[in-house]
């Protein structure tokens, strides 16, 4: 059984699209898969109609083993009907190396 990938305990937080584990790269084409350089669907990216860098496919999107906007709500102790009116707002930003959205400096 070598190369195959440990199925968790917990398969609740496999991704809903390609059934990735936390931790590990989303499948290129996952609908769940957000891109690592600008936080639009990966899939918009690849398509041409989101970032340029996006395209490359050069680097994973990483699940997480949550939506990344349910991470954010969380870590910021806001109400899930507010995160994407702040991101739209630009209030939260992308964060590269984090993959996940974060306040953007001064908005506080």
């Amino acid at each position: 059984m070598t190369g195959e990938a440990k199925v968790p305990d917990d398969i609740s937080s496999l991704c809903g699209d390609c059934a990735v584990a936390p931790g590990q790269g989303h499948d290129l084409r996952c609908d769940v898969a957000r891109c690592p350089y600008c936080g639009t669907q990966r899939y918009d990216c690849l398509e041409g109609i989101g970032c340029e860098e996006g395209r490359k496919a050069d680097r994973p999107a990483i699940w997480k083993g949550r939506w990344d906007t349910d991470i954010a709500t969380e870590r910021y102790g806001l109400a899930k009907s507010e995160i994407y009116r702040l991101i739209e707002a630009g209030l939260f930003v992308w964060d590269r190396d984090d993959q996940g959205w974060k306040l953007r400096e001064g908005a506080e």
